[in-house]
């Protein structure tokens, strides 16, 4: 099925799918049929910040100039992540011309309202070292990884503002 974990499901390719995200393509694959969604933590994966923002932690530590841009661009998505929790309709009026064609306007509405609806209280961009570190003990005791890995050595929030 590739990348076409809801049309898989439409046209009964397939039973389930895992990987779609239940804030877009479950609020789009709900108001098409009906659905259950269970999150992963209801299928015994323990909790993980499904998006994250990569940057290269060389050019963090050598290049003050990378810095301060990873910097600004974290601020500048925390302040849109403020704006729309202020006012969803900021979201989707951002949303709109870039999604024209793609979304339902009624379905895109409802996928802004679920996106903010999981957003986490203690801030914008918040890592836990801890839960990194439990995520990466899961993956490596269910074979995902080869090796161990220091979960916790994985994130930083260093460059929040």
């Amino acid at each position: 099925v590739q990348q076409s974990l809801g049309q898989a499901l439409l046209t009964d390719q397939v039973d389930a799918i895992f990987g779609a995200f239940r804030n877009i393509e479950g609020v789009e694959l709900a108001a098409q049929t009906d659905i259950v969604i269970l999150p992963a933590t209801q299928l015994g994966v323990p909790d993980y910040a499904e998006l994250v923002i990569l940057a290269n932690p060389q050019l963090l530590e050598n290049d003050p100039d990378y810095a301060r841009r990873v910097e600004a661009f974290l601020g500048a998505v925390a302040a849109g992540q403020q704006a729309a929790l202020r006012d969803p309709q900021i979201a989707i009026d951002a949303l709109t011309p870039q999604t024209e064609g793609s979304y339902d306007p009624q379905v895109l509405a409802a996928m802004v309202e679920a996106t903010l609806a999981l957003l986490p209280d203690d801030g914008f961009g918040s890592q836990s070292g801890a839960d990194w570190a439990t995520y990466a003990s899961w993956m490596f005791e269910n074979g995902l990884l080869d090796s161990p890995v220091e979960g916790a050595r994985a994130t930083t929030n260093d460059y929040l503002g």
